[in-house]
């Protein structure tokens, strides 16, 4: 047993996120699908799957905040979850930085070290070329830069960059609750985003990001990461 009480070499538990499970399912399908044909076993919650309160968080709603992740550790225990795997960076951030002793993989992570379980993209000669957006949360945050870059290179995209790139990225206005207070300044960061583009395709690793960005773009493809992969 751990100090939470759990058999050693517990359940890792697939763990979608909000956005994936309620506005962007087709993403959530892509996951699982992903990970099924590299071989990862999950599982997945059963009982009430809620928020990971980093919304609460942001918002200063300490209590809720806490009585959120009290009752998500209780849950985790329950049902002998030892390691999480999100596709949510927000959440990938809330799990590492505000959840103890729960072993926490971005799913960005757990692909590149399985991409040679993964078909290469049938691409033109020399490769397509696409922007890679950094999300606030994966990377400033957190330090995953290289995994989701090494994923689309792996399928044969050539990754350009923004000058405000990596540790350097400057939110799309999608994250801190600022698009639901501010929906006008959310946007209009989004659109000075997206004119740094110099690709047809944008692709970011954030489900929040992606549909924030796809929202306000004119011209430009914006992809989430899953969905070059699938």
């Amino acid at each position: 047993m751990d100090v939470l009480g759990r058999k050693l070499f517990g359940k890792t538990l697939f763990y979608p996120g909000c956005f994936l499970k309620y506005k962007a399912q087709n993403l959530l399908e892509n996951y699982e699908q992903i990970l099924r044909k590299i071989g990862v076993s999950y599982t997945k919650l059963h009982g009430v799957e809620q928020c990971c309160g980093l919304p609460a968080f942001n918002a200063g709603y300490m209590e809720d905040y806490k009585r959120i992740t009290d009752a998500n550790m209780q849950l985790f225990q329950d049902q002998n979850v030892s390691k999480i795997v999100t596709a949510c960076a927000e959440c990938y951030y809330m799990f590492t930085k505000n959840y103890p002793l729960l072993k926490v993989e971005h799913v960005s992570q757990v692909i590149a070290k399985n991409m040679n379980k993964i078909d290469a993209k049938a691409l033109p000669e020399g490769g397509e070329e696409v922007t890679y957006y950094d999300p606030c949360n994966l990377g400033r945050k957190s330090g995953i830069y290289h995994e989701p870059r090494a994923i689309l290179q792996k399928l044969g995209y050539t990754v350009k960059e923004i000058r405000e790139n990596r540790e350097k990225s400057v939110c799309c206005g999608a994250g801190g609750v600022l698009k639901e207070n501010a929906p006008k300044i959310a946007n209009k960061m989004a659109l000075i985003l997206l004119s740094k583009v110099k690709t047809k395709k944008l692709v970011t690793s954030c489900p929040h990001c992606y549909l924030h960005l796809k929202e306000n773009s004119k011209d430009i493809e914006v992809y989430e990461l899953s969905e070059l992969i699938v």
